[in-house]
C-alpha cells in the first residue's frame, strides 16, 4: 500500500463505498489522510454500570448476556434488545432499525458502549449506543470508543465508523511521509513534525497533543497560501501592462466638479491606485471600505485616468441590479466629462455617450471591440468569448469573493496582445488588515477607513429570535419618521436543505402580519430587468417603505 493507492484496493471497501467516498473528494489513501475531522468527542472516561444513577450520556464497558432482534409489524420497526453486565450490575440496551447488530454481537462478547441512558417505569435503558467489540485487534488501542474520537463530514451511505476504520488502516503510511518544512523553521515556531501532526489530528492521545497538531497544520495552510500569493506577485511582475500616465489636469477638474469634498482616506486610496496605473507591470490592489465609504468615486478617479489615456476599462459586478446601479453612478460622475460608459448584462445593453444610445448587444459588442467605448460595466456577460476589447488596460472586480478564479482570469486575459490589465478588487466586507494581507497576499491593500461627512457609521447587531418583536417596534418608529428599510435574505425561495430565511416568505410575513399598513415590495434576480428597475426606482424616490431582497442590492 502506497500514498497513491486507490481506496477501492483496501479491505472493507465495497462496490458502493468507493463512489460514495469520491463524493467527499476522497479517492486515494493520501486523500483519506488529508480528510481531517471537524470535531472530536472525548470518550475516554469509561464508567461502570453502577455509575448510571441518572439520565445522561455514558461510556460503559460490559459483556453481552443475551441479545435478540424482532420486528414490530404495527410500526414496521426493527428492535434489537440486549443486556450488558459488569462486576457492578447489568443494564438493558436497545437499538432501532439495526437488526444486523444481533449478528455482530453475541452473548459472551465484551464491548465498549457509548450512548444516552434514559429512565422509564422499568428502570434505566441505554438507547442506540455506538459500540466497539474488545478483541485481539484492539490490543493496540480502540478506534471508536475509549479514546478521543474524531468526527468527519459524511455523505449518504458512509458512516463515522467506516471513515475511522479506513483512516486507521492508512496510518502506517505516515512513517514514510517526508517532512517538507526546513528544520530551522520548525524549531523557531515549535512545530510538530508533519507526519506526526496528521496522525495526531485523526487519533489524538490528549487535547494538548491535538492542539499542537492543529497548530502545525494551520501553519502549513497559511504558509502555502502566502507562498502561492508570493508566486502570483512575482508572476505579475514578469508581465507587461499599459502605462497609464497621471492625468493631472483632468483629475483636478473631476475632483473640483464633485458636489462634495473627498475624504483624506479617499484621496490616499485614489492616489495609490493611480500610481499603480503608471507602472509598466500590472498593478494588483484590494480596495476595502465599508458600505457608504465612497469606493465608487475612488474607482471613478482611476477610470477617468484610463479613459483620458485612450484605453479601456472593465467593471465586473456580481449581480445585474448592482451593475445597473454602478453604471448609473459612473454615468453621473463621468458623463459630464465626455467619458463613454456602457452597460452589458444578460438582459441589458446601453451606451452613455453624447448620444445616450440603447443598442442591441451585437452592436454594443462591436463598438467595444472597435475601442469606441471607454468603460464597460457588466456582469458575467462581459466575460463571454464574444466580448472583445481593443485596448483593455484596467479591470475592476466588485466583491471579488463572489467570483471564481477562472472568471477573473478570463477577464484579465482580454487585454490586448502581451499586455495584461491592471487589476483592482473592491470589497465592502470588513477584513482585518493582517488577515487581508494573508489571504490576498498577492494584492496591495488600500483601506477607506473614513466615512464622508454626513454618513453615519454602520452598526451591526445580532438579534436573537426572542427579541424580534422589539426590532419590529424600532422599525415601526423609523418608518413613522419617514425613513426606509432594507430586509436582506440569503435565498429567493424556501430551501429544505439550507433552512435559512427566503425573500418570498419574509415578504409575505412582513406584509401580512408585521407591517400591513406599509408599502412593501420584494426584489430578486429572477425578475425581469424592467420589473427590477421599477421596484428599485420606486424605493429610491421614496414610494416604498420596505424593500425585501436577496443580495442583489447595494445599500448606499
Amino acid at each position: 500500500m502506497k500514498l497513491d493507492t486507490q481506496l477501492t484496493a483496501l479491505g472493507g471497501i465495497g462496490k458502493k463505498c468507493g463512489p460514495r467516498l469520491k463524493k467527499l473528494g476522497v479517492s486515494t489513501t493520501l486523500d483519506l489522510l488529508n480528510y481531517l475531522p471537524y470535531a472530536w468527542n472525548d470518550l475516554r472516561d469509561i464508567g461502570t454500570i453502577s455509575d448510571v444513577t441518572s439520565e445522561g450520556t455514558y461510556v460503559l464497558k460490559g459483556t453481552i448476556t443475551h441479545i435478540t432482534s424482532r420486528r414490530t409489524w404495527k410500526k414496521n420497526l426493527s428492535i434489537t434488545q440486549a443486556v450488558i453486565k459488569d462486576d457492578t450490575g447489568q443494564l438493558p440496551v436497545v437499538w432501532f432499525n439495526q437488526p444486523y447488530i444481533a449478528k455482530h454481537l453475541q452473548p459472551g462478547d465484551e464491548a465498549l458502549f457509548s450512548g444516552t441512558v434514559k429512565k422509564s417505569e422499568t428502570g434505566y435503558t441505554c438507547s442506540s449506543p455506538e459500540y466497539e467489540k474488545i478483541t485481539k485487534a484492539t490490543k493496540d488501542g480502540t478506534t471508536h470508543i475509549g479514546r478521543i474520537t474524531p468526527k468527519y463530514s459524511l455523505t449518504a451511505g458512509i458512516t463515522q465508523k467506516q471513515i475511522r476504520y479506513l483512516v486507521r488502516q492508512c496510518l502506517p503510511l505516515l512513517q514514510t511521509t517526508p517532512e517538507w518544512l526546513p528544520t530551522k523553521l520548525m524549531s523557531s515556531h515549535e512545530l510538530m513534525h508533519y507526519a506526526e501532526a496528521l496522525r495526531t489530528v485523526h487519533f489524538p492521545e490528549d487535547f494538548d497533543q491535538l492542539e499542537a497538531a492543529q497548530q502545525r497544520l494551520k501553519f502549513d495552510e497559511l504558509f502555502l497560501i502566502q507562498l502561492h500569493a508570493l508566486l502570483l506577485k512575482n508572476e505579475a511582475r514578469s508581465k507587461q501592462a499599459w502605462e497609464i500616465p497621471f492625468q493631472e489636469k483632468h483629475t483636478k477638474q473631476f475632483v473640483s466638479s464633485l458636489p462634495f469634498t473627498l475624504t483624506g482616506a479617499q484621496k490616499k486610496a485614489g492616489w495609490e491606485i493611480i500610481k499603480d496605473l503608471e507602472k509598466e507591470h500590472p498593478g494588483n490592489r484590494l480596495l476595502e471600505g465599508d458600505v457608504g465609504s465612497g469606493k465608487t468615486v475612488v474607482a471613478a478617479l482611476a477610470l477617468l485616468n484610463v479613459a483620458r489615456s485612450e484605453h479601456q476599462a472593465a467593471y465586473l459586478a456580481p449581480t445585474e441590479v448592482l451593475a445597473i446601479q454602478i453604471y448609473s453612478k459612473l454615468c453621473e460622475l463621468l458623463g459630464p466629462l465626455d467619458v463613454s460608459c456602457a452597460l452589458l448584462t444578460r438582459s441589458e445593453s446601453r451606451l452613455f455617450d453624447e448620444h445616450k444610445e440603447e443598442l442591441t448587444k451585437p452592436a454594443l459588442k462591436k463598438k467595444i471591440a472597435a475601442g469606441d467605448v471607454q468603460i464597460v460595466i457588466g456582469t458575467h456577460a462581459i466575460i463571454q468569448k464574444s466580448v472583445d476589447f481593443a485596448s483593455l488596460a484596467f479591470v475592476i472586480v466588485d466583491e471579488q469573493h463572489r467570483f471564481g478564479i477562472s472568471q477573473r482570469h478570463a477577464l484579465l486575459q482580454k487585454g490586448a496582445g502581451t499586455k495584461q490589465p491592471h487589476f483592482l478588487s473592491m470589497s465592502a466586507t470588513p477584513i482585518p488588515r493582517s488577515l487581508a494581507l494573508t489571504i490576498y497576499g498577492d494584492l496591495d491593500l488600500s483601506v477607506i477607513d473614513e466615512l464622508p461627512p454626513g454618513r453615519k457609521a454602520i452598526t451591526t447587531t445580532l438579534v436573537p429570535p426572542g427579541k424580534r418583536k422589539e426590532v419590529y417596534g424600532h422599525i415601526q418608529k423609523e418608518l413613522a419618521e419617514g425613513r426606509q428599510v432594507y430586509v436582506i435574505c440569503p435565498l429567493i425561495d424556501p430551501s429544505d436543505t439550507l433552512g435559512v430565511k427566503s425573500a418570498t416568505d419574509t415578504y409575505k410575513h412582513l406584509q401580512k402580519s408585521v407591517f400591513p399598513k406599509s408599502s412593501i415590495e420584494v426584489l430578486h434576480g429572477k425578475m425581469s430587468a424592467e420589473r427590477k428597475a421599477d421596484i428599485f426606482g420606486r424605493f429610491n424616490d421614496g414610494s416604498l417603505d420596505i424593500l425585501v431582497s436577496t443580495t442583489v442590492v447595494e445599500v448606499g
